[in-house]
């Protein structure tokens, strides 16, 4: 069998068009001040197939200075800028050009600032104080810059004032800068802060204060308290157990204890100017005894209010109204059951049940374990509403009010059980009518079985198709029948009305 080859050229991808970029619009020149900096940007214009904006300086090509469709620019000197669109399929096209001038623009005069008063002050060794200007203006300075030991020495602060520690008397400067002034030009301000060795004032110790004694059962707490003393300068009343250096118990006028065994106290003021560690004690006994526990008496209810009976919506109060305590706290009362979460503790509680509701109640807390409920029923009734409908004619009175034009009507009352009542009414009324027959006949006229026999009005009453008066009023004419003679004379025969 002979080999076939067979041989195929690739032919070239159809070429696609290649839009280059048009720039319709750039900045207007400009003129600046040299050191300053400023936006150029192309106003209106299309990358078309290119991929960004590029910029150049002096010339339309080279090494681009930046890119995008802004940038800014700081020149030293008078500078043109050009900006084509590159990338892509494009070739680079035409550059548009914007020129920037660079003036060396005159700066306007500087304001130097006034040279400022500062305050004196004298104050202990060891102690701080405020320095503040006192007159002076910045200007175009920007800030009060403050120094130490002269005009140019070790900077301190900055503002309108400064708050100073010195350990001896120092000498205190300001002068404003910044903004167009020139750092370390300008006169200074200044003030002195004379530092003085004060000798402190004496120590007015605490006295021993008087504690008061106490005897609890083992177990239970008790709080005792500073009965006599004063601190003076110390600052609070320190309390020690065992001895006046032992271990710290509490600050203040007294302090709470729970010892196991008989403890003795101790107090004394401290802080201030007092040395830590002197001075006298006070000192006080807590007596510890391993008491009997108390006879814990069940809480009686006598009697409860009577049980209410209220409206839905409405709240009432119920009470114990005679009872004892006994080694319980407080009452303590229940809803639907004698169990869960309390609503309410005290002699009396306000409840608004939205149902008929029985409330629980007994006494708790203390030596009181749970104890059976006494209950008490609260009745909830509830409100009613009616309605009537009524089709009269003309008027309808109603619980005292005269309708007289169809609607719907509510009247509030109470029901049987003392509850609101909301009556309405669907009130239909229905008007009477009236018409007029007009009739004439000869010698009688019989009308609604009645025989007339002269001309005048006449009325019948009956009912409309809605039940109710139709009045129809009658206008009779009676006319009278005539007679009359002829007299005729005539031969052989006489034709008188169709008669021979």
């Amino acid at each position: 069998m002979g080999l076939l080859t067979l041989s195929v050229k690739a032919q070239p991808p159809a070429q696609l068009p290649c839009y280059p970029s048009v720039i319709n619009a750039v900045s207007n020149p400009l003129t600046i001040c040299n050191g300053t900096s400023t936006d150029l940007s192309i106003i209106s214009g299309d990358l078309g197939d290119a991929t960004n904006w590029y910029w150049y300086a002096n010339q339309c090509g080279g090494i681009p200075i930046d890119s995008g469709l802004s940038i800014t620019v700081t020149p030293t000197f008078s500078t043109t800028y050009f900006v084509r669109g590159e990338g892509g399929c494009t070739v680079p096209g035409i550059c548009s050009q914007i020129v920037v001038t660079v003036d060396n623009c005159n700066p306007p005069p500087c304001n130097l600032p006034n040279v400022p008063e500062i305050s004196y002050a004298t104050i202990c060794n060891g102690s701080s104080t405020e320095i503040s200007i006192q007159g002076g203006n910045l200007n175009d300075a920007t800030d009060w810059n403050w120094f130490e030991g002269d005009c140019s020495g070790n900077p301190v602060g900055t503002g309108l004032s400064i708050t100073v520690s010195p350990t001896s008397t120092t000498t205190y400067f300001v002068r404003g800068e910044g903004g167009c002034v020139v750092p370390g030009t300008g006169l200074c301000g200044q003030g002195t802060v004379n530092v003085d060795n004060c000798n402190p004032p004496p120590c007015n110790l605490p006295n021993v204060p008087e504690i008061s004694y106490a005897t609890i059962c083992n177990g239970s707490s008790t709080e005792i308290s500073i009965q006599g003393g004063n601190l003076n300068d110390a600052t609070d009343w320190n309390w020690f157990e065992g001895d006046c250096s032992g271990n710290p118990v509490g600050t203040g006028l007294s302090i709470t204890v729970s010892p196991t065994s008989t403890t003795t106290y101790f107090v004394r003021g401290e802080g201030g100017c007092v040395v830590p560690g002197t001075g006298l004690c006070g000192q006080g006994t807590v007596t510890v005894d391993n008491c009997e526990p108390p006879i814990c008496f069940a809480p009686i209810i006598i009697s409860l209010s009577e049980s209410p009976t209220i409206c839905n919506g409405a709240s009432t109060e119920i009470s114990v109204t005679n009872g004892l305590l006994s080694s319980a706290t407080d009452w303590v009362w229940y809803e639907n059951s004698c169990e869960g979460t309390p609503i309410g503790s005290g002699l009396t509680i306000t409840v608004t049940p939205n149902q008929t509701t029985t409330y629980f109640v007994r006494g708790e807390g203390g030596c009181v374990a749970n104890e059976p409920c006494t209950p008490l029923l609260v009745t909830v009734n509830e409100p009613t509403a009616s309605t009537e409908d009524f089709t009269a004619c003309s008027s309808y009175v109603w619980h005292s009010n005269n309708y007289t034009e169809s609607g719907t009507y509510t009247f509030n009352t109470q029901n049987a059980n003392g509850c609101d009542s909301i009556v309405t009414l669907n009130l239909t009324i229905n008007q009477p009518t009236a018409s007029t027959e007009d009739f004439t006949a000869c010698s009688s006229y019989v009308w609604h079985e009645n025989n007339y026999t002269e001309s005048g009005t006449y009325t019948f009453n009956t009912q409309n198709a809605n039940g109710c008066d139709s009045i129809v009023t009658l206008n009779l004419t009676i006319n009278q029948p005539t007679a009359s003679t002829e007299d005729f004379t005539a031969c052989s025969s006489y034709v008188w009305h169709s008669n021979n």
